[in-house]
């Protein structure tokens, strides 16, 4: 018996470590399935920018002015953009004094800013769209006003006033922020010292512009806004915030987390190549990268279209790119809006 058990106790343990064998290489590499839903169409935007007039942003205008030229390759990346770009500033008075009042300027909706041969929309088409566009913020100059930025209500504006000059119908719009300072949209008693130490203004609250660009969607006036704000963050502060180059921009970052889109990003000197880039990053990705699920071992990748096998190519199909971990599709096999995309992929465990 005691033979028998033992020959019985071996096979049972045999068979235990051929089973753990066999089964070790299917638990390490699980064949995955992802599928997403292509949402987005051909590459168009239109772009508002709202800059920052005052004196100290000027700097940072002209970063953004002298090297819109990469910016427009970063956007250019994946696939050609179509694009129109026009800009306003955060400065909401004209410079006519209350004569009543020595103190006190008339607010005035801003115009689009315009250059000297009266251009306002720069466009991908122009032979020199980079020189348009240095041209228009060349144009954005200080102003004895300047220092009461006013950005969510100058874009709200523009857009009311003007948005028949920039907005294509059916094409996605991009506002940009660019300032050092909070937003002080001012709603009344908008005149004396800086809103930020000065008791009497009152600012329009911030659900105004939740409100205004949230119904420029949902009623199909536009069909998709993305909101991008490059300006003071908590994680400026003690790099540039409070450091002499301005404060936390919450209102901007507020309305960018309100509608669920863009990005929100440092104005800071040091962060300023990073939040620019980003932002053109952000936008030549869209319909182009599909982040996967869990991680890819990288190999044996196959991509479907709409049940129609994609070709592994750099130039004209779909790569792998292991740092994201994410399928990059190239060249005319981008999918279009609404088709179904499935990647069938082998999971890498640890």
């Amino acid at each position: 018996m005691n033979q028998i058990y033992k020959s019985v106790l071996g096979l049972i343990l045999l068979f235990g470590v051929s089973f753990c064998r066999q089964q070790e290489p299917f638990y390490i590499n699980v064949l995955r399935s992802d599928v997403f839903h292509q949402l987005y169409g051909e590459h168009k935007y239109d772009f508002l920018w709202v800059f920052d007039n005052s004196p100290s942003m000027k700097p940072k205008r002209d970063y953004v002015r002298d090297n819109l030229n990469r910016f427009i390759k970063i956007l250019n990346t994946r696939k050609a953009v179509d694009f129109q770009m026009s800009m306003t500033t955060t400065d909401y008075f004209d410079q006519t004094k209350d004569p009543a009042d020595p103190f006190k300027f008339f607010v005035t909706p801003p115009s689009l800013v315009k250059n000297a041969n009266g251009l306002e929309v720069v466009l991908s088409s122009s032979p020199n769209s980079v020189g348009d566009f240095a041209s228009l913020l060349d144009e954005v100059k200080g102003s004895i006003t300047g220092f009461w930025e006013m950005g969510l209500e100058a874009s709200m504006q523009a857009i009311n006033v003007n948005g028949e000059k920039f907005m294509r119908n059916g094409v996605p719009l991009v506002v940009i922020y660019v300032s050092d300072e909070e937003d002080y949209s001012c709603q009344s008693h908008c005149w004396g010292v800086e809103p930020e130490n000065n008791p009497d203004d009152v600012v329009f609250p911030e659900a105004r512009y939740h409100t205004f660009f949230k119904d420029l969607v949902d009623k199909k006036a536009l069909p998709e806004l993305l909101v991008f704000s490059i300006v003071g963050t908590q994680d400026s502060v003690g790099k540039c915030v409070f450091a002499g180059e301005g404060s936390i921009g919450q209102r901007y970052i507020n309305l960018q987390l309100a509608l669920g889109t863009g990005m929100s990003a440092s104005i800071c000197s040091s962060d300023l190549n990073k939040s620019y880039d980003g932002v053109a990053k952000f936008l030549s990705d869209r319909g182009i990268r599909f982040p996967l699920t869990r991680p890819s071992t990288g190999t044996g990748i196959n991509v479907f279209v709409n049940q129609k096998k994609v070709p592994y190519s750099e130039e004209d199909g779909f790569y792998f790119e292991g740092k994201t971990n994410s399928i990059i599709f190239t060249g005319d096999q981008i999918p279009k809006n609404g088709d179904a995309v499935e990647v069938v992929y082998t999971e890498q465990h640890s």
